[in-house]
């Protein structure tokens, strides 16, 4: 029996060439798509699946609060907490981690730059990281330590064995190979090229005469803390010890303090939280890719229910007959259903070559937008969608097989089934299933049209509008020890050449420093983000001082490095001074300095637009500068000139990145979403019209003796056009304004979460609704 359901499905497929091509192609083409967002959901979702005993590590994250302010959610927390932990009788291990550990590792004449961790023993009797050579127990028994991943093991000393062999890494000193990494069983949330052991910070910190993070409890923005729990043990048991944690910070704090665990497996994906240790699509990006695969797919499955149930009437006789000489609903149901399988399945052998054609599309348009993982097709994740493809046929063909299976014997035998509705015995009301499931199709296009368009002026907004500071013809270097004044001295010689600055931070790339200060007649600090910049600072970002000056080009005072502070307009406010004039000659005490305020700057947007302005401070503290800055006239032949002299100074690579890049990189996230969406919008939309196209086929057939009457009648092409198109329309009309009501209380709720943003009005919704009639038209 399924033997003749399947030739049958080959035969109607040859009769029917263009429905059953509308049918194949679009259901191919959501199965692809659907397939290639799958792979990155089941490739977020196989993050740290190699871990034996994942489901026992946990990590502490830390919710910051204070009066006025966002909640600040991060997954660091302070070191000192670990030791808290270690006492513990639910926990068994506890391991500390710290990030910053970067810059040149030199070895056999080699520079590679790096990006690692630094870690204890415990880290390796935590996780699974296997060791290709060296002893887990000790990795880090001096603080000089290293190990490295084969990569860049491979990348320092070629096919040498690498164990006890020396590196050197600029500005920290000589590290001593003691083991090296196996190429990681899967993948995970954490990303470094390097380990070393903590101890050398500890060790540098008390050289430096800061505060050790081991009993810094102020120290959260770098410092990881995972544990193992005991067998049986659980998290919940944790929850007063980390309650009572929040008694270490003084009673009078402005920040209250919220301490919180999470599981490994939470992590990626998960909660969008700051200072990740490595890069991760937030839970809400996973919700979103699985909304718009359903979409899609749901789209082409409409697609098939409504030109089934219009072919309806070419294959009335067949149901009848097959009713006459006995056949139950449950086989006639069997039989179309067979056929949408038949169908499903071919469409998956094309979805499949069209998924690995774009696979590597996919990955190198991923790369280009800075997302370091790359998707990749296991068998397992084709045998779910084989399973998945079937299932597909069945819920498309299942709907209309059962209306279809209902039919009275008479009625089909008449051929009097209603193209538009179910049959005329059911008593189909006006509003039908077909143009119910067309109304939902075009509603669904005109909604992702107009999401899609303010999406891209929005990016745009962020991109060249949001900011009042310069981001064009910006370069940005690591300083890497170079010589910094001999650099910005030689280039100023050039014409091309407009600014030289060094900063520690650039704005809006999400990341800053911290710090508690006094003010002048007040014992109480106030938080206070801030910049280490050097002098022409805000000459180069184009970032105006409404009072006072910039800063010196060295400090007057040698006996003490820093001396000076610029305030934006906010830090003013919040300190209580009236004005920026009244700033200017104020004090302000930060541990063991007096810094004067001698400049105030227009409030500028230095963190992300979807975040409120805070107080920002400019010092100028050469410790902490990370980047040479240089504003040029025209990037393309200035960098030319950039490296020339870098190459005269320093054997180092000249490692550099356009700011304009770096800050597009940082939405990186948004952008994907916008090109995903961009992408599916059209998948959407071709389906729709797909769909549309096979029903006016079907209604023009079904209409042809009319249509001849007219004609014969001296009815213009015109005039017929207008009374085929009159009822799709009225459908268009209604799509248009479900879609356009959903895309804007959509839009508008997404776009409250930025301070800086665009405005959303009916000017957008109009452009959706044209570009929806001129498609749909086009279409009829």
């Amino acid at each position: 029996m399924v033997k003749n359901y399947i030739l049958i499905a080959f035969r109607n497929i040859w009769k029917y060439k263009t429905i059953s091509f509308i049918n194949i192609f679009g259901l191919a083409v959501s199965m692809s798509v659907c397939l290639l967002l799958i792979m990155i959901i089941m490739d977020q979702l196989a993050y740290d699946n190699f871990h034996t005993r994942g489901d026992r590590i946990h990590r502490v994250i830390t919710y910051r609060n204070a009066p006025g302010e966002d909640e600040w959610r991060t997954c660091t927390a302070p070191l000192p907490l670990a030791e808290l932990l270690e006492s513990h009788e639910s926990i068994e291990k506890v391991t500390r981690i710290k990030k910053r550990f970067k810059g040149l590792a030199k070895a056999k004449s080699v520079d590679i730059p790096f990006e690692g961790l630094y870690t204890d023993n415990i880290f390796f009797q935590i996780f699974d990281f296997p060791l290709k050579s060296g002893d887990v127990e000790e990795v880090f028994t001096t603080p000089n330590s290293i190990v490295l991943t084969t990569q860049l093991a491979q990348k320092l000393f070629g096919d040498e064995e690498p164990l006890n062999q020396t590196l050197e890494v600029a500005d920290m000193g000589v590290f001593v190979v003691t083991a090296v990494l196996e190429k990681l069983p899967g993948k995970s949330h954490m990303e470094f090229d390097a380990l070393a052991s903590l101890d050398f910070v500890y060790a540098l910190e008390k050289n430096r005469e800061t505060k050790i993070s081991r009993d810094n409890w102020g120290g959260i923005y770098s410092n990881y803390i995972y544990f193992l729990l005991k067998q049986g043990a659980s998290d919940e048991d944790l929850v007063p010890l980390l309650t009572s944690a929040k008694s270490n910070y003084p009673a009078g704090s402005k920040y209250d303090y919220q301490f919180l665990v999470q599981s490994l497996k939470e992590i990626t994906p998960g909660p969008l939280l700051s200072n990740m240790i490595g890069f991760s699509l937030p839970i809400y990006v996973i919700y979103f890719l699985a909304g718009l695969a359903l979409i899609v797919l749901m789209s082409a499955c409409f697609n098939y229910t409504n030109l089934t149930l219009a072919r309806a009437v070419n294959r009335a006789r067949e149901i009848g007959v097959r009713k006459v000489v006995g056949a139950r609903k449950w086989q006639i149901t069997t039989q179309f259903v067979t056929e949408s399988v038949v169908i499903s399945i071919i469409a998956f052998i094309f979805a499949d070559l069209a998924a690995q054609y774009l696979l590597p599309v996919l990955n190198t348009y991923l790369g280009g937008l800075g997302a370091p993982f790359r998707i990749d097709a296991t068998p397992g994740i084709y045998w779910a969608f084989i399973i998945f493809s079937l299932l597909t046929g069945c819920l498309a063909g299942f709907f209309p097989s059962f209306l279809l299976s209902k039919t009275n014997v008479l009625v089909a035998l008449k051929k009097s089934i209603d193209v538009h509705g179910l049959t005329r015995g059911m008593n189909a009301k006006r509003f039908s299933l077909s143009k119910v499931l067309v109304v939902i199709q075009f509603a669904l296009s005109v909604f992702f049209i107009i999401t899609v368009f303010t999406l891209y002026k929005q990016m745009n907004y962020v991109m060249r509008e949001g900011h009042s500071f310069n981001i064009e013809n910006i370069v940005k270097m690591t300083i890497q020890g170079i010589d910094y004044e001999l650099l910005k001295q030689r280039l100023s010689q050039y014409s091309d050449i407009r600014n030289i600055t060094a900063v520690s931070h650039l704005p809006a790339l999400g990341s800053n420093l911290t710090m508690e200060v006094r003010t002048e007649g007040r014992q109480e600090k106030i938080a206070m983000d801030y910049f280490a910049v050097e002098e022409d600072y805000f000459a180069t970002m184009n970032i105006p001082l409404v009072a006072g000056r910039d800063f010196p080009e060295s400090a007057t005072d040698t006996s003490r490095v820093e001396q000076h502070i610029i305030l934006n307009e906010t830090a003013v406010q919040k300190i209580g001074w009236e004005s920026p004039l009244e700033a200017i000659g104020k004090t302000i005490s930060y541990e063991k300095n007096d810094l004067e305020v001698i400049g105030v700057v227009s409030d500028h947007h230095y963190l992300r637009l979807n975040r409120p302005l805070r107080s920002l401070g400019f010092r100028k503290a050469p410790s902490r500068l990370r980047y040479i800055v240089v504003a040029t006239s025209a990037h393309a032949s200035a960098l030319k000139t950039i490296e020339a002299e870098w190459r005269q100074l320093s054997n180092r690579p000249f490692d550099y990145v356009l700011y304009e890049q770096d800050l597009r990189s940082s939405y990186g996230q948004f952008t994907i979403l916008v090109g995903i969406l961009g992408y599916v919008s059209v998948i959407v939309i071709s389906i729709a019209c797909l769909g549309l196209l096979g029903i006016v086929i079907f209604h023009i057939q079904n209409k042809s003796k009319e249509i001849g009457v007219r004609k014969v009648m001296g009815a213009s092409g015109r005039s017929i056009f207008l009374t085929i198109g009159r009822g799709f329309f009225i459908l268009l009309v209604l799509a248009y304004v479900i879609g356009g009501v959903l895309a804007y209380f959509t839009n508008n709720l997404w776009l409250s979460y930025y301070t800086r943003r665009i405005d959303f009005g009916f000017g957008i919704i109009t452009l959706g609704f044209g570009c929806v009639l001129i498609i749909g038209f086009t279409t009829i």
